[in-house]
């Protein structure tokens, strides 16, 4: 049996989708699309440009567009931006065309990881609102997720490897 046509790893910014999702991509093979660097590329702007530029609203709507594309396509993984859940529209695309993996990674391991990288919009909010976007954030993926996977102390290879194994398996049920 065929493993899930379209995948979607969503999760908060700094959880791994890009990377895991490239590796995941690879090991089921399937393409990858990032969804931020496909807006990056349709608008020539980075997404902290965008945000800047013409606001998160604006944003949102070119992501929407993004993963509409994404769902007419066949054998891809798709790594989601962090605020995809965010847009009642980009659940409902999400539920009805893709497999949807959450990378639930710990809000502090997230930060370290994201810290410093200024090419990432809301990095410019103090640690406590982050937090609370996070914690926001959180329940949306949670409600979204056909599976929650909590990547431990493993390297990115191995989470993509568990991951495929897990998608497998529910193809078996």
């Amino acid at each position: 049996m065929e493993s899930k046509e379209r995948i979607a790893l969503i999760g908060f910014m700094g959880s791994g989708k890009s990377t895991i999702g490239r590796i995941l991509a690879k090991r089921l093979g399937k393409s990858f699309i990032d969804l931020d660097e496909e807006i990056q590329k349709e608008s020539g702007m980075s997404i902290r440009q965008l945000f800047v530029n013409f606001g998160e609203d604006h944003f949102r709507k070119l992501e929407t567009i993004a993963l509409k594309k994404a769902a007419e396509m066949n054998q891809v993984v798709v790594s989601c931006g962090g605020g995809i859940v965010e847009k009642s529209e980009n659940l409902r695309i999400l539920n009805e065309n893709f497999f949807v993996v959450f990378l639930d990674v710990p809000f502090e391991e997230c930060y370290r990881r994201i810290y410093g990288d200024r090419s990432r919009p809301k990095l410019d909010t103090d640690v406590e609102q982050l937090k609370n976007l996070f914690n926001r954030r959180k329940k949306l993926y949670l409600n979204a997720a056909d599976v929650v996977y909590k990547p431990e102390k493993e390297t990115e290879q191995s989470t993509a490897e568990n991951i495929a194994r897990v998608i497998l398996e529910f193809d078996q049920l």
